[in-house]
């Protein structure tokens, strides 16, 4: 009995004895599931703290980009002030008395447009308003201002006129020098190729007005509708798509590009346009007697019923140009290229200097009067007269 109590006892303490190491175990358990639970609400305080430190970072950065926006919206805003108080101060200048103030009045609009992209079409309309009012071809125009108290002083509000006879001499006309220089400052703009500025020259009286030769003078699409170019000096102008209907531009000297300007019922007497590209114009009605166009480009050019009487055509491009009806009486054609020229009805006599070979390769119908010593017939077209 005693020994199977005390085995049973030596076993009940073995059990105890084994179970003494669990006890630490749990504990260790315990104690690092506790630890994970703090780990893990240290970095949940930790994320928001940092959360929050972006949160106000962000803030911050919103603020001062706000504050920046703010500031250059204010600098823009300082910035079209001043543009609007040069520009207004500007326009007065040009109504001024004084010639003087009035060229400080142009260059500081042209002053505008190169600082301001966006102001630079009001500034051409303004200049090209100016040089109407200043220079208009109805007969009249605006006498300089004279000093006060002088026995022909002007009106008080600073404009006068005198009667000049529209038809007069081109050497009678001298172009205002203000009205030059705004010429100047619209031929020179900065031309960009996503803006096209209005430039409205129409019925303005420009005879005898020289462009630099050193400057490019760009009129592309520009109106010159009805104005006197008459002696006006527009070397290296670019006329490209220009309106020059019914000017009077008798000695006018041009050798820049007028290609797709419309030059109808213009007088284009004894002009000079040498070299200049006119090819896909049109210049129906318009007269050219006695113009120097030698080795002018008349390329698809519509000149029906043209006056070109004794003009100098020497090396003249005028392949598939039409000039039905047009009267060449004594022109010179020397080496003209008339490869598909609409002849039509033209008047060819007594052009000189012209052969077989270049007759043949134009149109030419019955109504074309030739040259003498040059016949046509519809079977053989144009031959030379036995």
């Amino acid at each position: 009995m005693f020994g199977r109590t005390g085995l049973r006892r030596g076993r009940g303490r073995r059990r105890q004895s084994d179970d003494v190491p669990a006890r630490p175990a749990a504990v260790a358990i315990g104690a690092r599931a506790g630890w994970e639970k703090y780990a893990a609400i240290g970095q949940v305080v930790a994320a928001t703290a940092t959360a929050a430190a972006v949160l106000v970072t962000g803030v911050t950065t919103w603020a001062a980009l706000e504050s920046v926006e703010v500031g250059r919206d204010q600098a823009e805003i300082a910035e079209q002030g001043q543009l609007t108080d040069r520009f207004t101060s500007a326009v007065e200048q040009l109504g001024s008395d004084q010639e003087g103030v009035r060229l400080g009045g142009i260059f500081a609009l042209e002053r505008i447009a190169r600082d301001s992209e966006r102001d630079q079409a009001a500034v051409i309309e303004v200049l090209c308003a100016f040089v109407r009012l200043r220079a208009p071809v109805s007969g009249t125009r605006p006498t300089p201002p004279r000093p006060a108290g002088s026995a022909s002083a002007v009106p008080p509000t600073g404009r006068g006129a005198v009667h000049i006879d529209v038809d007069s001499d081109a050497s009678a006309v001298d172009v205002a020098v203000d009205v030059n220089a705004a010429v100047r400052v619209v031929a020179r703009r900065t031309v960009r190729p996503d803006r096209v500025d209005i430039v409205d020259l129409s019925r303005t009286r420009l005879g005898g007005i020289k462009l630099p030769t050193t400057e490019d003078a760009d009129f592309r699409l520009a109106r010159f509708a009805g104005a006197d170019l008459v002696a006006a000096d527009l070397a290296r102008a670019n006329l490209t798509g220009a309106n020059l209907e019914g000017v009077s531009a008798r000695e006018v000297r041009m050798v820049g590009v007028l290609s797709r300007a419309s030059l109808v019922d213009a007088d284009l007497t004894g002009a000079v346009l040498a070299g200049a590209w006119l090819d896909n114009t049109s210049m129906d009605h318009a007269i050219l007697n006695g113009a120097s166009l030698t080795g002018t480009k008349f390329r698809g050019a519509r000149l029906n019923e043209v006056e070109l009487r004794d003009a100098q055509l020497g090396g003249a491009e005028l392949q598939e140009a039409y000039l039905n009806g047009a009267d060449l009486t004594g022109a010179e054609l020397a080496s003209a290229k008339l490869k598909g020229a609409n002849l039509s009805g033209a008047t060819l006599t007594g052009v000189t200097n012209v052969n077989l070979a270049q007759l043949r390769e134009a149109i030419i119908d019955s109504r074309t009067v030739l040259p003498s010593g040059f016949t046509w017939t519809h079977s053989d077209g144009v031959q030379v007269t036995p």
